[in-house]
Formats: structure tokens, sequence, C-alpha cells
């Protein structure tokens, strides 16, 4: 497995990818290549990601679990970032995903709302 992959999960793009990327429809992100080219890869520490553990958690859908590891080992341990920095992180892209899925929620009440009449 490829730690890039892995580093790719962390907190310092993800906001990013919202802000840049595309949802069209049913919540889902999409980014073109070179969209994803340019967003912020920190590196520093990858090496130390224990890629069994977070595979193992991807299948398992743990997402905040693996944003835990990343953002400790990338963005605390590897960036230097502190914990609250990392948190404040955290909380952005929560917030822009969250706009991003209830858009899609609004659009479908609107749709049933129109069908209705």
């Amino acid at each position: 497995m490829d730690r890039k992959i892995y580093g790719r999960a962390g907190e310092v793009k993800i906001p990013y990818s919202e802000v840049v990327g595309r949802s069209y429809g049913g919540g889902v992100l999409e980014l073109e290549p070179n969209e994803a080219e340019e967003l912020p890869m920190p590196f520093i520490g990858a090496d130390k990601l224990d890629l069994a553990e977070i595979n193992r958690l991807m299948l398992e859908s743990k997402i905040d679990e693996v944003l835990d590891i990343t953002d400790k080992v990338l963005l605390i341990d590897g960036l230097g970032l502190s914990r609250s920095d990392a948190l404040r992180l955290r909380t952005i892209w929560e917030t822009l995903r969250n706009r991003r899925i209830n858009r899609k929620h609004k659009v479908e009440t609107i749709s049933k709302a129109k069908a209705g009449r």
C-alpha cells in the first residue's frame, strides 16, 4: 500500500477539497485529477503510519479514527501543529462537509414538495 494514499486522509487537504470540488447529487464530492494534484499533502512522518491499521479502519468505514491517526502523525507530530489547530481543521472540514450533504437533502425536499403539487 502506498503511504501517500493515507496521507491524503488528513485534515489539511480535506477542507480545501470541499472548496475546490463539486458535488453532483447524493452528497458525493468530485475532484478532477488536476484539482486533486493541487491539494496540499503533508507527508512528514508518513513512514510512521500503521498502514495495516489504517486499512482495517478504512474497510470498516471508520474515517474519524483514520483521521485521528493521520492528524496525530502528520499534522501534530509531522508538521508541529497544536492539537487545537488540528481540531480546528477537523471542525472546518466537518462544517464544509455537512453543508455539502445538507444541500443534497434540501434539493431532495424541494423536489418532493414540487412533485406533490
